[in-house]
């Protein structure tokens, strides 16, 4: 049933039984899934059924680290949340990535791979992806490539959803009819209010751009708003614990993660119609494939070094000016940070056309440009960025928004092992060119600068800064090093649950969405057993 905030009755707080704060993937999942298995839940969400201004400008947060995307073009506050535009990638994270890893502090997820497998299933299942891949290495269905010695460099598959705007209010009516789910708009959380004891949750306060106030009242609360908002939250949640709520080691907001992409290095190749077409992606099934490669495990143990994933392209050399069509693909792409429907269609229209062309022609087609313009073949890479208290997820002290909430402020922090994955990753797939006969790769410069924690290139990608991957802020480990336990309930608190990617521990190699999904999925198999 869908409602919204502004139309309810004031004088007395809304009852619920299971209340999921935000609409996005983490939090659509894990309302359905629940509500499946006989719970009733009131689904809150802050924006409406689209993209609204006014709602967007609650956004608004302040950058003081490395630079960083604009916050208020980073989330999307609307039903279906940021998947809105979401690139359609999905990938399972690899064993190592939930592995105590001594050369990575911090790092060890609570539960192994084979926890999260039946749930990694059931996310598949909700995206119409295909499970049979698996059966096979993707380096053993890709034609036509030379076989690389996989301790150096291995890969892992991206398989992409043909359907990336499925988490809209268009296609949800699973979740907007479902007779046990009120999806409530309009109704932004405000405080998390604790009992006076500060072990349970005692109700939410929420409020709407037009003044109204109101409460919510619950036996569970799961918050599901995304690693920005999710810290945010918890931090401004002060009335009964001043430092905020989990937050008795000082670690909400900590430990904020992304994808780091940058240039890594030039192939200078003998072979290139070989290099390149490590970069094609392929069909399997009516599905669409992508080889995402990586540091072999051997590299990762070896060199002490972090998991990443990169991809072989064509790109114009550091420095030069971006061309006309470029210009025009971003402007499309960034101006849907504060998107309508219109963009979204002429985006996807534009993004599945140019992808079944390069399907077709590639490698050809970069092979070409090298031949025929400036262009030269790079590696691209899509790092992992390791564990990190000093990069955090604050209240900014002097500014609050329309609502009179402090706003965000993200201070966003590297470490040396950061930086130095990506050499060892460069080093490592330069061993199997040259082996290969395929040529060398020649990490770029800013790799041995010390003056230079990262070199950001807006040539390499529409996003050239991350994948707007906001992981790590409430992250699931022991009280000390964390905010939530293996079941994703905030230490100390009994009924209160954080949902999507601020509970990582670690960011791993992977695309986070069939992650979150399979977390929610997790999620609302132990809240169903809780009644």
């Amino acid at each position: 049933m869908l409602s919204s905030f502004g139309d309810v009755a004031g004088g007395s707080a809304i009852p619920a039984d299971v209340c999921v704060v935000g609409a996005g993937a983490a939090g659509q999942t894990v309302a359905k899934a629940l509500a499946d298995k006989g719970r009733d839940v009131l689904l809150l969400e802050s924006g409406g059924l689209d993209f609204d201004e006014a709602v967007q400008q609650l956004n608004r947060a302040a950058n003081t680290g490395l630079p960083y995307y604009d916050l208020y073009r980073a989330r999307l506050r609307f039903f279906g949340g940021t998947t809105a535009i979401w690139g359609g990638r999905t990938c399972r994270l690899d064993p190592i990535d939930f592995e105590t890893r001594p050369w990575v502090e911090h790092s060890g997820w609570p539960f192994g791979p084979e926890a999260l497998a039946p749930f990694y299933d059931m996310a598949e299942a909700r995206l119409g992806l295909i499970s049979e891949y698996r059966t096979a290495h993707v380096l053993d269905r890709m034609r036509g490539i030379p076989k690389l010695d996989r301790s150096e460099i291995d890969a892992s598959y991206w398989q992409f959803d043909h359907h990336i705007d499925r988490f809209t209010a268009a296609y949800r009516d699973d979740v907007l009819k479902h007779p046990r789910i009120t999806v409530m708009t309009g109704a932004t959380v405000t405080e998390i209010v604790l009992h006076g004891d500060g072990k349970t949750v005692d109700r939410l306060d929420i409020a709407d751009l037009s003044g109204k106030r109101g409460q919510v009242k619950a036996r569970q609360y799961v918050i599901a708003c995304g690693g920005i908002e999710n810290a945010r939250l918890l931090l401004a949640s002060r009335s009964v614990r001043p430092a905020g709520v989990g937050n008795d080691t000082d670690w909400v907001g900590r430990s904020f993660m992304e994808h780091v992409h940058c240039r890594g290095g030039e192939i200078v190749a003998e072979k290139p119609i070989a290099a390149l077409a490590f970069g094609k992606s392929f069909r399997f099934h009516g599905s669409r494939f992508a080889a995402a490669l990586r540091p072999g495990e051997a590299v990762q143990r070896g060199e002490g070094v972090l998991n990443a994933s990169f991809t072989i392209n064509v790109r114009k050399p550091p420095g030069r000016p971006m061309g006309a069509f470029m210009q025009g693909f971003n402007f499309m792409r960034h101006s849907m940070a504060v998107p309508n429907k219109f963009w979204r269609k002429s985006w996807y229209a534009l993004k599945h056309t140019g992808t079944r062309f390069q399907e077709w022609i590639d490698p050809y087609r970069p092979w070409l440009l090298t031949k025929t313009s400036d262009r030269r073949i790079y590696a691209v890479v899509r790092s992992e960025q390791a564990p990190n208290r000093d990069s955090r997820v604050m209240l900014n002290r002097t500014e609050t928004d329309a609502l009179g909430m402090p706003r965000a402020e993200l201070h966003w922090a590297l470490k040396e092992i950061d930086k130095r994955s990506v050499k060892a990753t460069m080093q490592a797939l330069d061993r199997e060119f040259r082996r290969l006969g395929i040529g060398r790769v020649e990490p770029m410069a800013w790799l041995d600068d010390p003056a230079n924690p990262w070199a950001f290139d807006p040539l390499i990608s529409k996003n050239p800064i991350g994948g707007y991957h906001h992981m790590g802020t409430t992250r699931m480990a022991p009280p000390a090093e964390g905010v939530c336990d293996g079941d994703a309930r905030v230490h100390g608190i009994d009924n209160l649950y954080m949902a999507g990617s601020s509970l990582f521990p670690t960011g791993g190699w992977a695309n986070p969405t069939l992650t979150i999904l399979a977390l929610s999925f997790k999620l609302a198999d132990h809240l169903s057993a809780q009644r």
